[in-house]
Parts: C-alpha cells; structure tokens; sequence
C-alpha cells in the first residue's frame, strides 16, 4: 500500500500568495477578522504553519510520557485505539439487556448503565446476564455510591478477571447537579474503594466529571477547572483513605463533553492531562503516574430536537475531536437523545459513529 500523492496535480503554492488572497478578500478589513477566538478569548489563528508552532522541536512531548498530553499509551492498539462506549438509559431492564447484547454484538466495547437503569444486585444480574465481563469494561453512570456498590457485588466473583470497571463514583457532579451532597460523602465513596481495591486492582472509583458546568453553558476552561477541582477533591479523599498518591491518581476517570469544534476539543483534552500532570508532579506522583484517563461523552447542548438528523454531523465532529485528543474512552450520544429514549437506529449508528 502506497500513500496517494494527492496534492501532486495542483500547483505548489506558499504562505505569502495564501494571504494576498486573504487580504484581497478582506477588502480593506482588518486582519484580526479572520481570527476566531474561544468562549475564554484565547486566539484561533486562520492558518497554522511551522514558525507558528515548531512540531519539529516536539513541544508537545511523545505519547506515553509525561505530561502526556498527546496520551497515556505509547501506542494505541490498531484495532480498538479507544474504548467505544455506549450510554444504557432504558429504565427496563429486560429491555436495557436487549440492547447492551446488540451493541456488544456490532461492535460497542465498553457499556454505560445510566443512573435508575439498575438498582440492586439482582437488576445487574439480569441486565448483565451473557457478558463476557472480562472483556467488556462495564461503566457506571450518576455517581450514587449506592449503585456502585451494587455492581462491586455483582462483579466481586469475576474479580481480578473482570475488564477494569469504572465504578464513576462523583459526590462533586452530585452536588454540581443536585445542589447538595452528605458531609462524610467523599469520606465514605473513598472508604468503600479502599475496601475493594484489592479485589478491582485496576478499577476507576472516582469519576471528575466536568459535564454539568459544559451543559450550563461554560467554557472550556470552565470545564476543565472543574475537572481539575474535582480530581483534586477525590484525590484527597483516596490518599486520605490510605490510597497511596499514584494509586490514587489512576483510580480516577476525568470525563469531558466534546463539542463540534475538532480542535477546540483536541485542545481541551489536551490541556486536561498537562495541567493534570502539574498536579501529581505538585502532589508527589512519579512521573510515569501523572497520566490522567479520559473519557469524553458528546455534548448535549449542542443536539437540537428539530431536524434531528443534522446531530449525526455534530456528533461526528464530535467523536473525531475526542479521538484526536487522544480520550481513551468516547460516547457518543443518539441522534435522537433530545426527544427522549433512542431508537434501535439511532444507537446503531451512534456505535458505528
């Protein structure tokens, strides 16, 4: 296989034709037109080239070493380079079950249970029944302890041998969403993993979700202040618990929405693990221990209820940021997630998305 020279029939151009042209379509406007800028005022410039960025100078760092911006792994696996997670909100659990089998069936990696999906040991049983846990990392949705500890008894005979399972326990999101928490409740969620962590060696408990502030309307660097804010949070209360600083950093899932901006959301995910990375170093961390895990979920303020077929565009542009961004796991949302439950057709093509 040979890499196709597409630019071969056009003629070479360079930068200084590209903004004569630029400036001609200007008519006399000022320059500063063409640049966007972010919800935080940071710059977008209309064209990037080496003297605006050295890549040749690597400033970025190499994936797999801190900082890890450009990611945790050194390389990815060619086949599954990022968990494809899918979102279970179907209140039934007869029905819920029906649809986490198709989606493992064509494709889905990793399953989400949405918060009231299942709410005992036994609903997990029936929801779960026929997965193969030690191959599809099981996620949990709405942070409630509660529900975490119900899927630590379902899960507690596969062990060891079970796909690291993010139990996404979140008394930050809690309070973001509910506008109240339990004073103990940070205490408490740490106490039940420190309990565990033998039997789920490799399981995130704690989940820093920046999503309600994205919802609300914030910006980026809103939304990864509260990230940061609530990784900090969960890990004082995991040391506290007797966690030691880099078990307790990787015992953390830092979830994102993605918006369509591709670079805006590589961006963000980006400047996440950097500033992450500051953290640890700050809090002790060796620096293999510094990497943050990322899981980025497609916005939902950006999905509109009429015309809903334009949201697989938005959704699209979407994953292809978190991708690029390096998130190592990603959700993308139903077209449909707007009007209500999804469609079978609306999940399947969230999947293949």
């Amino acid at each position: 296989m040979t890499t196709l020279p597409l630019a071969a029939d056009f003629p070479e151009q360079d930068e200084a034709r590209w903004r004569a042209l630029a400036e001609a379509a200007l008519k006399g406007a000022p320059w500063d037109r063409l640049v966007a800028r972010t919800a935080d005022g940071a710059p977008i410039q209309p064209l990037y080239r080496e003297p605006d960025f050295a890549t040749s100078d690597d400033p970025s760092g190499t994936p797999g070493a801190a900082p890890f911006v450009r990611g945790a792994a050194a390389a990815r696996d060619p086949y599954l380079p990022w968990q494809i997670r899918q979102l279970i909100e179907t209140p039934d659990v007869k029905t819920a079950h029906a649809e986490i089998m198709t989606d493992l069936e064509r494709g889905v990696s990793s399953i989400e249970i949405g918060a009231g999906v299942a709410n005992s040991a036994a609903d997990f049983k029936a929801l779960l029944d026929g997965v193969l846990v030690d191959l599809a990392p099981i996620a949990l949705d709405g942070g409630r302890l509660e529900t975490a500890q119900h899927l630590a008894a379902f899960l507690k005979d596969a062990g060891p041998a079970a796909a690291p399972p993010a139990f996404n326990i979140d008394p930050v999101g809690v309070l973001m969403r509910k506008g109240a928490i339990a004073d103990d409740a940070l205490a408490t969620a740490a106490a039940f993993a420190h309990a565990r962590r033998d039997v789920f060696p490799r399981a995130t408990w704690f989940r820093a979700d920046a999503r309600p502030v994205h919802e609300a309307g914030g910006s980026e660097a809103q939304e990864i202040a509260a990230a940061l804010s609530s990784g900090i949070a969960a890990l004082r209360a995991l040391t506290d618990a007797g966690f030691g600083v880099d078990e307790a950093g990787g015992a953390i899932l830092f979830t994102v929405a993605a918006g369509p901006d591709i670079l805006v959301e590589a961006a963000k995910l980006r400047a996440l693990r950097l500033t992450w990375a500051r953290i640890m170093e700050a809090s002790g961390a060796r620096p293999e221990a510094r990497a943050a895990h990322t899981h980025a979920v497609t916005s939902r303020r950006m999905m509109t209820r009429h015309d809903a077929w334009t949201n697989m565009l938005r959704t699209t542009a979407a994953a292809f940021g978190a991708a690029v961004g390096a998130a190592d796991a990603i959700t993308v949302l139903p077209l449909t997630d707007a009007l209500g439950l999804p469609t079978p057709f609306s999940r399947r093509i969230a999947r293949n998305t």
